[in-house]
């Protein structure tokens, strides 16, 4: 049978709202099937009614989350780094990893940004835009795929 690995939840639109007890839950109705809630914050969070990314780490400390994806929510060009500095991303880095909480970077990251966050020690980078076909929405293409993965080695990241 096919199983879900991980599941990612963001939070657009519930600022203000009872979002965490909410996320619990589904957290809890997940784990029977072993797929794994993933909080997704917001680098972007005051473009979407997102819960503060501040107030979101506090909470997948304090509730044990497993998995942490910083993303952003616009999709206008606008990558990762021009919302986040390196020195904001490598301080939420090392918090997470405080924890024990695994690290993963999106964000319309291309394979130029990726490179600039090999000194950052993330555990892992999404990508869509980087290897597909008109910015995201079009097909995967080989070739940026292979150059992506040999980017990654050369850099010591992890290619899973």
């Amino acid at each position: 049978p096919i199983r879900t690995r991980f599941a990612k939840i963001g939070l657009a639109g519930m600022t203000g709202k009872c979002w965490s007890e909410s996320w619990l839950q589904l957290r809890s109705a997940l784990c029977e099937s072993k797929t794994e809630l993933v909080l997704v914050v917001y680098a972007d969070a005051e473009l979407c009614q997102a819960p503060n990314p501040d107030d979101l780490l506090k909470f997948a400390i304090e509730n044990r989350c497993e998995t942490v994806l910083v993303d952003t929510y616009v999709k206008s060009g606008r990558s990762l780094l021009d919302h986040w500095s390196n020195d904001e991303i490598k301080n939420w880095v090392s918090k997470l990893h405080e924890h024990g909480i695994v690290s993963v970077l999106a964000g319309s990251l291309s394979q130029e940004s990726i490179e600039s966050l090999r000194d950052l020690d993330v555990d892992y980078v999404a990508v869509r835009g980087a290897v597909c076909d008109e910015n995201r929405s079009g097909d995967l293409v080989p070739q940026r795929v292979r150059n992506l993965t040999r980017l990654l080695k050369q850099n010591s990241l992890a290619v899973d």
